[in-house]
């Protein structure tokens, strides 16, 4: 994604309106906090954004004071996803987020944001860690899709 890889922040408006426009977002549950999926400290500071944080903000403007960038963090540098297949994915995030703390996401109803879902193997692994907080529910956000298609003669 040009948002991710090549710096394009001038995208997420557009982002924004396509979801809001597909009515995405008004399918969405009420919600008590919204967690981007966290990037490692060297990602973040090589890359310079965490485009998870940055398509929340475009998404929920409104629900700004929801934002949660401290509960869910990534706590190990991985090969980024991009770059493997889907079991080394799987393998690549296993111990790679924790909880700052449980009393953060205990009894909320949490919202999950990435911006491409591919194996879910990012999420699988982030609601994983968020489960031991015992939220009452966790739901799932990205804005695009990864498909890979073969195309026969």
């Amino acid at each position: 994604m040009k948002l991710k890889f090549s710096g394009r922040i001038e995208i997420l408006p557009s982002l924004a309106a396509l979801a809001e426009e597909s009515g995405l977002l008004s399918m969405l549950p009420e919600i008590d906090s919204i967690i981007p999926v966290p990037l490692h400290v060297h990602r973040l500071r090589k890359r310079g954004f965490n485009q998870a944080v940055l398509l929340a903000r475009h998404l929920f403007p409104e629900k700004k004071r929801l934002l949660d960038v401290t509960s869910l963090i990534r706590t190990r540098a991985t090969t980024p996803q991009s770059q493997l297949s889907g079991k080394a994915r799987r393998k690549n995030l296993r111990g790679s987020f924790s909880l700052a703390s449980d009393k953060a996401v205990r009894g909320k109803k949490l919202l999950l944001l990435d911006d491409v879902y591919t194996t879910g193997s990012t999420v699988k692994s982030c609601c994983q860690v968020l489960r031991e907080g015992r939220p009452s529910e966790i739901h799932v956000l990205t804005v695009a899709r990864s498909v890979s298609l073969t195309i026969l003669p």
